[in-house]
């Protein structure tokens, strides 16, 4: 067998030096589950493009940000430095060093969770967009700012203004509920396809754990009240793991 490459997770983390982003959670849950060994190199929210335009990482068509995190880079002596930015890129590059646990998953209720939980997180996610600026540090957060004007037309507090809490939470109910039932209906659990999780469910808990680092409780505590999402979110074992790392 081929010797492993060395593994550099690059991300903006939070003033406390902290991971925060439900994008470089899920790989994080990913990389633990695998067994896979890393390293954090932190990136300045400003300096994301500089860091990577040179290297052989291929830009995204989006003028805004051609780049995102995480980036990671795969390494080794003798080799070419491999760069991916795309989780779902990623989640195939780690299946391929480390074929089981297999993450990826193709089955019609795999492809067919995206549709419900979706929805359902959504709500979630854009109130806990409002309190990310409090988790960064000043410069990341000044560079973060910039990008969401540049991204929508208008600043963040003006976008949060427009989506008050208590209307997301009103819109996320009835589809919680929904993506409740459905983690009830088609495995006995506590994950989608049963009792391994897969990468849907990787993305459930770091989204979920993504609205509880950065503060948005209410948001955080609506999907806790469902017992089945409640359920996925507590038997994620990466998570407890990520915390502690």
């Amino acid at each position: 067998m081929a010797s492993l490459p060395n593994i550099v997770v690059y991300d903006t983390a939070g003033h406390d030096g902290h991971i925060w982003s439900h994008h470089t959670l899920r790989i994080l849950y990913a990389l633990h589950r695998k067994g896979l060994a890393y390293n954090i190199e932190p990136v300045e929210y400003p300096d994301i493009e500089a860091t990577f335009a040179h290297t052989s990482l291929p830009a995204k068509d989006d003028p805004v940000e051609p780049y995102e995190l995480p980036v990671l880079r795969f390494w080794a002596e003798g080799t070419e430095d491999l760069y991916l930015m795309d989780p779902p890129r990623i989640i195939a590059k780690l299946d391929e060093l480390i074929p089981e646990p297999q993450l990826s998953a193709t089955s019609p209720r795999a492809v067919e969770a995206r549709a419900v939980f979706f929805p359902a997180l959504a709500p979630l996610l854009q109130v806990a967009v409002g309190h990310v600026p409090a988790v960064l540090s000043d410069r990341s957060r000044q560079g973060f700012l910039a990008k969401r004007k540049a991204r929508w037309g208008k600043t963040l507090e003006e976008w949060v203004a427009e989506r008050p809490l208590t209307k997301q939470l009103e819109a996320a109910e009835p589809r919680l509920v929904k993506l409740g039932q459905w983690l009830g209906e088609g495995s006995e659990g506590p994950f989608i396809e049963g009792s391994e999780p897969h990468y849907p469910d990787l993305t459930i808990v770091s989204i979920l754990e993504f609205v509880r680092l950065v503060g948005a409780t209410e948001a955080f505590d609506a999907a806790m009240q469902h017992a089945a999402i409640a359920r996925l979110y507590d038997a994620l074992s990466e998570k407890d793991e990520v915390r502690k790392a």
